[in-house]
């Protein structure tokens, strides 16, 4: 029992460094009209809000595409929290990683991309995850934001869109908890760990 407590209040300490932030989990939307008063998709994909193939919660977005037609790929943009387009972009510097999940429900071979976009229009960054194959259930994509994008890009961050492409055939994919977090420093970390094991000798 004591080495089961002090674990988890090592466990506790470590969980409030870590800072996440929601990008989209979808929840907020009522129906499916209210979701596409905040996205813009390409005219070969059909969004929806969904309840019933979800990562956590209630509510995930469907993307149902077909790239048999112009534009060839399908895309949906979404403003992330914080922006005002054409104005000024969430500041995203303080974060480490974007993590997407998505649950692939068909695909005939088409590449899963992740851009970000500041908010004038410009792409600031885009992430080809592959071809992602049906049937392995939720998966999580991750970013690691400082690794591809600089801090002044970070500052300005205005939209986040989901794109799938490659095949000219139709798939269906969900996407849910869309999230930012903080990872701590390792030399954090490693105090967290000495600290850990002195409260377990105390306890002994």
């Amino acid at each position: 029992m004591r080495k089961s407590m002090s674990m988890l209040v090592v466990f506790s300490v470590i969980a409030g460094v870590c800072s996440a932030a929601i990008v989209q989990d979808y929840e907020s939307y009522a129906n499916t009209f209210e979701l596409l008063g905040d996205h813009t998709t390409s005219a070969n994909v059909t969004i929806s809000l969904n309840t019933t193939t979800v990562h956590s919660g209630d509510k995930s977005m469907k993307f149902a595409y077909n790239n048999g037609n112009d534009p060839w790929y399908a895309i949906s943009r979404d403003i992330v929290p914080g922006a005002v387009w054409n104005n000024y972009g969430a500041n995203w510097n303080e974060y480490d990683q974007l993590s997407v999940w998505y649950y692939v429900e068909s695909n005939p071979g088409d590449v899963l991309k992740v851009q970000l976009v500041n908010a004038w229009g410009t792409t600031l960054y885009t992430h080809d995850f592959g071809v992602v194959p049906a049937g392995q259930g939720w998966q999580e994509a991750v970013i690691n934001l400082h690794d591809h994008l600089t801090p002044s890009q970070l500052e300005h961050v205005g939209r986040i869109d989901l794109i799938m492409k490659n095949k000219y055939a139709s798939g269906v994919i969900y996407f849910d908890d869309i999230t930012l977090t903080q990872i701590p420093e390792p030399a954090t970390l490693a105090l967290l760990g000495v600290g850990g094991l002195l409260l377990r000798r105390r306890r002994k």
